[in-house]
C-alpha cells in the first residue's frame, strides 16, 4: 500500500491520518508474507512455475518490511526538522514511481505496441476492479461501525495497491520472462491516482457538509 498518496489523500479527505499509516504498515507488513506464497500458488493453475518463496520472503522483508519500520520509528524524531522540505521529498517520491513507469514500459515497448487496443482493456478492467474495490471496503467499513474519518481513511487505502512492491517481484522474478506484466500494475496505480482522489474530494465536502449542519 502507497505511504505517501494514501496518506495525502485521506487527509485532503478530512480522514484519519494514523490510522491510514497503520493501514500501511499493517498492510504492507501481511503482503511480504502473502505474496510470495500466493504467487507460487496461483503461477501452478498457468504452467509449472517454480518460486523460489523463501529467498523471495527474505528480499521483500528487506527491501520493504525494515525500511518501513525504520522509517516509522524515525518519524517522530525527524518529522519537525524536515517539515520544510515536505514538498521536495513528495517530488523526489513522485520522481521514483515516473522512473518505475518508465523502466517497466521501456522493457516492453514492442510488445506494448503490438498488443494496441488490447491495453486499452487492460485500463478499463482496472477501472472496474478498483471501483469494486471501493465499494466493498467502503461497505465493510461502514459495517463495522467506523466513524466518519476512518471510514474515509479505510476506504481510501486498503483500496490502493503500491507499485513499488509489484516492481520489486517484477523485476526481481519475472522481467525476462514476462515483460509486460507489470503493465496491470502500473495501470491500477494510475487508475486508483485518479479515482482516489476524487473519492477524496467527495469525502472532504461529506465532511464540510456534516460540519456545517452541526452550526
Amino acid at each position: 500500500m502507497t505511504v505517501a498518496s494514501g496518506t495525502v489523500m485521506t487527509d485532503v479527505g478530512r480522514g484519519n491520518v494514523p490510522l491510514s499509516l497503520f493501514i500501511c504498515v499493517l498492510g504492507n507488513a501481511l503482503a511480504i508474507f502473502t505474496i510470495p506464497f500466493s504467487l507460487n500458488l496461483l503461477l501452478h493453475f498457468g504452467g509449472h512455475i517454480e518460486l523460489p518463496v523463501l529467498r523471495m520472503l527474505g528480499g521483500l522483508a528487506l527491501t520493504i518490511l525494515v525500511p518501513t519500520i525504520i522509517g516509522q520509528l524515525a518519524r517522530p524524531l525527524v518529522k519537525e526538522r524536515i517539515a520544510h522540505y515536505k514538498k521536495g521529498f513528495s517530488i523526489f517520491q513522485q520522481c521514483i514511481v515516473l522512473l518505475i513507469i518508465f523502466n517497466a514500459v521501456a522493457s516492453s515497448t514492442e510488445r506494448i505496441l503490438q498488443a494496441g487496443i488490447a491495453i486499452l482493456a487492460v485500463l478499463a478492467f482496472m477501472v472496474v476492479l478498483h471501483s469494486m474495490v471501493l465499494a466493498m471496503n467502503y461497505g465493510t467499513a461502514r459495517f463495522m461501525g467506523l466513524d466518519r474519518p476512518s471510514v474515509t481513511a479505510f476506504t481510501i487505502h486498503t483500496s490502493q495497491k503500491t507499485l513499488t512492491v509489484s516492481y520489486i517481484v517484477w523485476a526481481g522474478y519475472f522481467a525476462a520472462q514476462f515483460p509486460m506484466a507489470m503493465i496491470p500494475a502500473i495501470g491500477y496505480h494510475l487508475t486508483q491516482m485518479i479515482m482516489d482522489s476524487i473519492v477524496a474530494q467527495k469525502f472532504r465536502l461529506a465532511a464540510e457538509r456534516a460540519e456545517s449542519a452541526l452550526i
